[in-house]
């Protein structure tokens, strides 16, 4: 029985020892992605973020005064949160953002953003997905004030108890690798040649602008969370003094031409909304004519496009008065 109880104890310290030592370099890990993921890597650049819209459209990596950080998939909701880490990491370091540019336009603001981060599947997903960025955890007791299921509570409880959270996350490698997301940045790798289909253009179409397959108050009004949390960005921008840019990235013309009038006017009536209240600027380019061998897929741009567009909109961002 001594022998067992020995044996046990051994065998207890060499598992300790290697979980401290596997959870040790997980955290460091994430120490580092948060340090990067907060820090702009530029002294007084104009901070590009959003979603893949912009991701994909400004290539910032030959100018000096863009800085883009927009990660494929963002809700408002996680950028506000990561604006936020960022503006404060600059003011402690004494760097200034001379305006921050969001990603802005009709998808982002559909009725189904709603019912799609409601999702319990979804909503655990972001949940520990961004969890090393919030440093404060401000934003989990009242998540988007959403009730929290008990399948989600549980991964919540797993981003409160970084052991468990680390080793969940190393264990799958997804979180492991989706670091690399937190930070943002623009994507520059190669696509195949976009080719035109209109069959695949039309059922695209038709899913997200005919009547909802889900329940939602109506295919005409926005998400009531993407807006809220895109005036909360205007807030945040204006209580710092930073000027909020709203940026309509180019789009492929047939792709355009099946977006119903109705939300184009709905989002010309919030840029309006967002200048009148907040001073905001809006920079509209969805119907900029580029060639198909531009974009990456029907509103995306390729490096091509981007190495195009880029310019363009370093060249209005100078018209604002908002680059020297």
């Amino acid at each position: 029985m001594k022998q067992f109880a020995k044996t046990l104890t051994l065998f207890m310290l060499i598992f300790a020892f290697i979980y401290a030592g596997v959870v040790g370099i997980f955290n460091l890990s994430i120490s580092s992605e948060i340090t990067r993921a907060t820090t702009l890597k530029k002294e007084s650049p104009i901070l590009l973020i959003g979603d893949s819209h912009i991701e994909c459209s400004v290539n910032d990596l030959p100018y000096e005064q863009l800085e883009n950080r927009a990660t494929s998939g963002e809700f408002y909701y996680f950028t506000y949160h990561r604006i936020k880490n960022l503006v404060t990491q600059a003011n402690a370091e004494n760097k200034k953002i001379r305006a921050i540019g969001v990603t802005f336009h009709v998808n982002s603001m559909h009725p189904e953003k709603d019912i799609f981060l409601l999702n319990d599947n979804i909503k655990s997903h972001y949940i520990t997905t961004y969890t090393p960025i919030f440093r404060k955890r401000e934003c989990h007791p009242h998540l988007y004030n959403i009730p929290i299921t008990d399948s989600s509570l549980s991964l919540l409880l797993m981003s409160y108890l970084p052991q468990f959270y680390d080793i969940k996350g190393l264990l799958t490698v997804r979180k492991f690798r989706n670091m690399e997301n937190y930070s943002g940045g623009f994507r520059s790798t190669r696509v195949k040649p976009f080719t035109y289909n209109e069959a695949k253009l039309k059922r695209m179409m038709t899913q997200l602008y005919a009547e909802p397959s889900i329940k939602s108050d109506s295919d005409s009004k926005f998400s009531t969370l993407q807006v809220n949390h895109l005036e909360l960005i205007a807030q945040l921008a204006k209580n710092h003094h930073i000027p909020l840019v709203l940026i309509n990235t180019p789009l492929h013309k047939d792709y355009n031409s099946h977006i119903p009038e109705k939300h184009k006017r709905q989002l010309l009536e919030l840029a309006d909304s967002l200048q009148r209240k907040f001073g905001a600027i809006y920079l509209d380019y969805h119907d900029m004519s580029l060639p198909d061998s531009h974009f990456r897929d029907y509103n995306h741009l390729n490096p091509t496009g981007a190495a195009v567009f880029t310019p363009i909109l370093l060249k209005d961002l100078k018209k604002h008065g908002l680059i020297e």
